[in-house]
């Protein structure tokens, strides 16, 4: 490795040490401070205090003198030892070397950049482990998942509106989990288990779970975990995971309980009860909200309801006083930094060894041939002084786009092509002719006021992939939550999640005859169900391979796919393509 990419990492690793070290720091300090705060400070100001070490780790902010930048400045420069001699070409002798002096070898990686690369490496396969575990667990958690019922979703969209919650999350059964669970950063959802509760139970899980929600910390543990993966090498910091994952059910029962009276906190006891059993999903637990992580830390928090107490205001300035202290500490910790010159000022590189200048060169020296060698400056050189030129990159145009390989019929994707071939064997086990379905006019399945075609029917340039693909339906802009009808009355053939389509439904009505509602945020029909004109069979979302909120729909006549916008001629489409 070359000297400069040595300082680099020499700097990198020092910023990192200094971090880890100034975190430790405080680490330690609050963990000291935890017997004394436990009971005098509420569980919210603990959970968020353990903030100020995180971002320390994970920020490198720092003044330009500091105490671990001090501390971390006596380590040993990786690469210093080498002793590599390196020339400048304008500063060499002729050939490129000093007369005497022969080229050496390249140098091995000295300690420093070995534990650079090991540090980095371990890392990046720690990060990728979270997020694929994170990926598959939530992939297996809405195969297994259906829409909860009309009830529970009343009921969780009344929390939502007492929560102020603005972004509604999906909610979800599954019967599988043991306990509720908050996942998703992005597309948040809450799954219940497949336990039948009370009213006021439910209301506790609902507010529980969305309270998870309103606070954000999936991203809290996300950030966490970042800090676990680049700092894997400090036992310090999976201790702070450990208390951060403590702190935040303790701060959430809290937020409940100041919302519940007597009967309601009990009721809130009871359900916590009633989630301390083994799981059936292995889920990772530094990523995901539970309400009960089987059974542990379930004394602490039913100890907790029982003797709750609103903090007094000596209690909040205590707090107060506290954060400032630590957020100061934090900054006076500070990390490593270069020692950059101030404004100004001027860098100066000096290399070994040096010529003698033209000025001080004697009867028999002959100063360095310069680097445009002997024919004179090239066109580069000759400009003026402080402007560097450089050669006009050669771009290749092409009117062609990358079209993508069909792999089902008439150009249709995998899962297209697969879900097709679904439509049609459902259909065929059905006994149509026994069935009183109404011969009816479409119906539009949005309000009238969604309206605006993003993409329209037939080919397209896919928005994520890039490529050319079929789009054998239409995506009509409407925002997220809107209730999606059925347009025609029928039995709904499909009811299920697609890596593509997302959560979709399909709703058949004999002779080839189908309508395909996908990318919504929920599903509220189920595989063999009877709709009605005008049902709501889902919600809109962007679930799936989407960008934006939307409605997916498709139209199959004997089997073969129709444009929507053929079928509706009570509403006049607009047309805005965005790639959604």
């Amino acid at each position: 490795m070359g000297e400069g990419r040595a300082g680099v990492m020499t700097a990198a690793m020092k910023t990192l040490v200094s971090l880890s070290l100034s975190g430790s720091v405080l680490i330690a300090l609050l963990l000291a401070l935890r017997p004394l705060l436990r009971r005098r400070l509420s569980r919210r100001w603990q959970y968020y205090i353990w903030l100020v070490p995180l971002l320390r780790l994970l920020v490198p902010f720092t003044p330009r003198a500091s105490l671990s930048g001090a501390l971390v400045e006596e380590l040993p420069a990786a690469g210093m030892a080498a002793g590599v001699w390196m020339g400048a070409p304008d500063m060499a002798a002729p050939g490129g070397m000093p007369p005497g002096i022969t080229p050496a070898a390249a140098p091995a990686p000295t300690p420093g950049e070995l534990a650079a690369l090991i540090w980095a490496a371990v890392a990046a396969v720690l990060l990728l482990r979270a997020a694929l575990g994170y990926r598959r667990y939530l992939r297996e958690l809405r195969m297994g998942s259906r829409p909860a019922g009309d009830g529970a979703q009343t009921l969780f969209r009344q929390v939502c509106a007492a929560l102020g919650l603005r972004r509604i999350p999906t909610l979800l059964v599954n019967p599988a989990l043991a306990s509720p669970v908050q996942a998703g950063v992005l597309r948040p959802m809450v799954v219940l288990s497949g336990d039948a509760r009370s009213g006021e139970e439910l209301r506790a899980v609902l507010l529980h779970e969305l309270t998870h929600c309103r606070r954000l910390d999936a991203l809290y543990k996300w950030l966490l975990e970042a800090a676990v993966c680049l700092h894997w090498f400090n036992p310090l910091v999976r201790l702070l995971r450990r208390e951060i994952g403590r702190d935040c059910e303790l701060s959430c029962d809290e937020a409940v309980l100041a919302r519940l009276d007597g009967p309601a906190r009990r009721a809130y006891g009871s359900a916590l009860l009633a989630a301390a059993r083994p799981a059936g999903i292995s889920r990772p637990r530094a990523l995901t909200l539970s309400m009960s992580d089987d059974g542990k830390q379930l004394k602490q928090r039913l100890e907790f309801i029982m003797n709750f107490k609103k903090k007094t205001a000596g209690a909040i300035a205590a707090a107060v006083f506290l954060t400032a202290v630590l957020c100061v500490g934090s900054v006076l910790l500070g990390a490593y930094t270069e020692d950059l010159p101030a404004p100004g000022e001027s860098m100066v590189v000096v290399s070994e060894p040096m010529l003698p200048s033209r000025e001080s060169a004697g009867p028999d020296e002959t100063p360095s041939t310069p680097p445009d060698g002997p024919a004179g400056p090239s066109a580069e050189s000759a400009a003026p002084s402080g402007v560097v030129t450089e050669p006009e990159p050669t771009v290749e145009i092409t009117d062609s786009v990358p079209s993508e390989p069909p792999t089902g019929s008439g150009g249709e994707s995998a899962e297209q092509a697969a879900v097709s071939t679904l439509i049609a064997e459902k259909s065929a086990e059905i006994d149509w002719d026994a069935l009183s379905i109404a011969d009816e006019a479409p119906a539009y399945p949005l309000d009238s006021a969604y309206r605006t075609v993003s993409n329209a029917y037939g080919s397209r340039i896919h928005p994520i992939t890039g490529l050319i693909h079929s789009h054998p339906g239409i995506d009509i802009r409407a925002d997220s939550g809107a209730a999606v009808c059925a347009s025609r009355s029928g039995v709904v053939l499909l009811s299920a999640y697609g890596t593509e389509y997302g959560n979709y439904v399909v709703v058949g009505y004999g002779d080839g005859n189908s309508v395909l509602y996908a990318q919504m945020t929920a599903n509220t029909v189920s595989e063999g169900d009877s709709v009605t004109q005008g049902q709501v069979v889902g919600y809109v979302g962007k679930t799936g391979m989407a960008t934006g909120d939307h409605l997916h729909l498709e139209l199959r006549e004997g089997g073969a796919c129709a444009d929507p916008e053929t079928r509706f001629s009570d509403i006049s489409f607009t047309h805005e393509y965005s790639g959604e």
